[in-house]
């Protein structure tokens, strides 16, 4: 009996223990499979991820590639530069205006490697150069042909006539400047078709003064009757044909005057105006044909203080002049 009671204890001991042994089993394989399966999730999270960062590397470089597709095919000159006027990048158009590699211009300052002028000799200083109201008032700048710019460089063996446009760009790193966008643009073609446009209009115009003086100086001899005397209808055509002269030979005058203020020749003195003074002045002078027009002129000053305004006299009064002879 003794011995079977022990037989009966010791199988409850290593049952006990075999139902331990199932227990921390079990536990094991669900802990296994917990861990089997977070690493699953996270296989498949690590593999998300994966795909992602490639589609994001692939749209990167097609965008990259189309940024520089588009920067390849600029017909401008393109020249990035950091807030030290430093050379971070170039487009081809820039290699070819500058006679100079990409490679060769990377990291250097545009000063050293760029000179502006100005006209035919007049050397632009780099505190009038038009990128420095972009890195001081962080404004975009236009350029124009009427600023007669030209771009030189150790490279080229002529100067290169541009028009120069600048725009900020967003800072390179926290704490640092404003970058610049530097655009340039041939206007050799341009500028040969305006010189042909003010050559034109200027030998037009003195081919023409001489046949119209003469119509001039025979009409008023005609109206004077130094050739004899003129009946009522004799006298209207030819007051009709020394008008018309006297009107022709007025606009020869302002496109040469503007000839002139084109090329450079003609510069104005700029003096205060009292404008309605001005223009009183200049319709009292008009005021024969007004009256042959059949037509009444008044000025009406403007309230309170005259208004003053500073231009050129002689060309202010044949602007008016224009105006009103209109």
């Amino acid at each position: 009996k003794d011995e079977a009671e022990s037989k009966s204890s010791e199988l409850e001991k290593k049952s006990a223990e075999l139902e331990k042994q199932k227990k921390t089993i079990e536990s094991t394989l669900t802990e296994k499979r917990k861990q089997e399966d977070f690493m699953g999730e996270t296989r498949r999270a690590i593999m998300n991820l994966l795909e992602d960062s490639w589609d994001l590397k692939e749209k990167a470089e097609h965008q990259n590639a189309l940024t520089q597709s588009i920067v390849s095919s600029v017909l401008s000159g393109l020249i990035i530069l950091n807030d030290a006027y430093k050379i971070l990048s170039v487009n081809p158009k820039t290699e070819e205006y500058f006679g100079m590699k990409e490679a060769d211009l990377v990291g250097k300052d545009l000063h050293e490697v760029m000179q502006i002028i100005k006209g035919k000799d007049e050397i632009v200083t780099s505190e009038r150069w038009p990128m420095e109201d972009v890195y001081l008032a962080h404004i975009s700048v236009t350029g124009t042909m009427e600023q007669n710019f030209s771009v030189m460089t150790k490279s080229r063996q002529f100067p290169l006539p541009a028009e120069i446009s600048a725009a900020p760009l967003p800072k390179q790193t926290e704490g640092g400047g404003v970058g610049c966008l530097v655009i340039i643009t041939d206007s050799t073609e341009n500028r040969k078709l305006d010189e042909a446009k003010s050559g034109f209009i200027s030998i037009a115009s003195h081919q023409l003064r001489t046949p119209l003086t003469t119509i001039r100086w025979y009409s008023e001899m005609l109206l004077s009757e130094d050739a004899g005397e003129l009946n009522k209808d004799q006298r209207e055509f030819l007051s009709e044909i020394h008008g018309g002269a006297e009107r022709l030979y007025k606009t020869i005058d302002l496109l040469l005057g503007i000839s002139r203020v084109e090329s450079g020749k003609q510069k104005g003195e700029k003096t205060s105006i009292d404008l309605t003074l001005m223009t009183e002045d200049v319709a009292k002078e008009l005021d024969p044909q007004f009256k042959e027009a059949g037509l009444t002129y008044v000025a009406e000053p403007a309230p309170g203080d005259s208004i003053k305004a500073y231009f050129d006299p002689i060309l202010f009064r044949q602007v008016i002049l224009n105006l009103l002879s209109n």
